[in-house]
């Protein structure tokens, strides 16, 4: 059995127009497209300056492409499917308009871009998720961080394939998922805005987890003025995802009320390309910290390049890059593989002990190590202002 849609011109559009209203399927009126432009343009924009200075960073300055930075290289492309999916759907009409004002045609593809661009959504955030769990592997290797590290990467990843596979066979047979003209008596499909609520609300947890979870590293540190701005963008990125995905859940119960979907889902729609783009945004920010170093040493409290090996401040000044000196640089080789230097936080500080129970340490013992570290360092000292005595003598 096959439905009987309305017609306007012998044109079949999917549902009748009110009492009143002029139908113009040439020029029908619109909503979203221009909020949907301009969300693309800066959000597309800000992704790629930031994911390009991470890949720089990681290149020309640190040691080089890691998995993190594959992972989020993916997870962009899959955002860039996206919002191109999402702006042909407004550029052509299908998504913005009324559905008295939407061909039968165009409402096709409209069900099949509903039907593709959920699971690629999902591929976006998990690839970025991901990218950025392998980064907080290497803030501490040990002790509680790791394990709550490896919790989270499960979680991502389980949810995910459940997810996909929801998404991928929504509607069984999966033909059934954008063909209108498939008997309606056969197959069965799932509640589609159930499911893209269920997909905001886990995305809001997941989130939520892995903006908390470096916090507590953060609290221990004794950082810099200078410094403590640069970890508080990343938060702030990081939460701006939490806030969209709220936002964009709130209007999906919206669906339910109303038949005209295509007119409806335009909100959500702008807010899924702000999404995207926030995805890549907020996973690329962990090498912010770096990258600003390296082009701005002097605004970053730093004197050259240079000073990417160096400490300054209170502490005394120890170059990491010289293997020549006392054991601070052999503690350092016996974490190498984990990176040369945190990509979130302003600086290693703490013991060997503190590392390995996931504690940072405080400013006073990071001190007493480097003592500890350089053995003739005193005696150095003392020689030095006896030599001056003398010469005032």
């Amino acid at each position: 059995m096959s439905i009987d849609f309305p017609t306007v011109n012998g044109i079949q559009v999917l549902l009748p127009a009110p009492s009143g209203y002029t139908v113009d399927l040439d020029h029908p009126r619109r909503i979203g497209d221009i909020a949907a432009y301009w969300a693309f343009g800066i959000g597309n924009t800000l992704a790629l300056l930031l994911l390009g200075q991470r890949l720089y960073t990681k290149i020309y300055i640190k040691d080089g492409i890691q998995i993190d930075d594959v992972l989020i290289v993916l997870s962009w492309i899959t955002s860039e499917i996206i919002q191109c999916i999402l702006l042909y759907a407004f550029a052509e009409g299908i998504t913005g308009v009324h559905g008295w004002e939407l061909t039968i045609e165009k409402y096709k593809m409209f069900l099949l871009l509903s039907w593709i661009v959920p699971w690629v959504y999902i591929l976006c955030w998990s690839l970025a998720k991901i990218s950025l769990l392998t980064v907080y592997f290497r803030l501490s290797p040990f002790g509680w961080f790791r394990t709550c590290t490896v919790t989270a990467l499960v979680l991502v990843v389980c949810h995910t394939i459940v997810l996909m596979f929801c998404t991928v066979l929504s509607c069984i047979p999966i033909k059934k998922s954008w063909d209108i003209n498939y008997p309606l008596g056969e197959g069965r499909c799932f509640d589609l805005v159930a499911l893209y609520m269920s997909v905001a609300i886990v995305n809001i947890i997941t989130d939520a987890i892995l903006l908390l979870m470096p916090i507590p590293l953060i609290m221990g540190l004794n950082m810099p003025e200078m410094k403590k701005p640069l970890v508080l963008v990343v938060f702030i990125f990081a939460s701006a995802t939490i806030v969209t995905s709220i936002v964009r859940c709130a209007y999906l119960p919206s669906l339910y009320k109303n038949d005209d979907e295509t007119w409806f889902i335009t909100k959500p729609t702008v807010w899924m390309i702000i999404e995207a783009n926030l995805a890549v945004v907020c996973a690329s920010t962990t090498t912010l910290r770096r990258f600003l170093y390296h082009v701005a040493p002097k605004i970053m409290g730093r004197t050259s390049d240079a000073g990417e090996n160096v400490v300054h401040g209170n502490t005394p000044n120890i170059n990491f890059c010289d293997t020549t000196r006392g054991q601070i640089p052999r503690q350092r080789d016996q974490y190498s593989k984990y990176g040369d230097e945190h990509e979130l936080l302003p600086y290693r500080v703490g013991t060997q002990a503190n590392l390995e129970s996931g504690a940072q340490g405080s400013k006073e013992s990071w001190e007493v190590d480097q003592n500890e570290a350089e053995p003739g360092r005193d005696s150095a000292i003392i020689n030095q202002n006896s030599d001056r005595d003398q010469w005032r003598a």
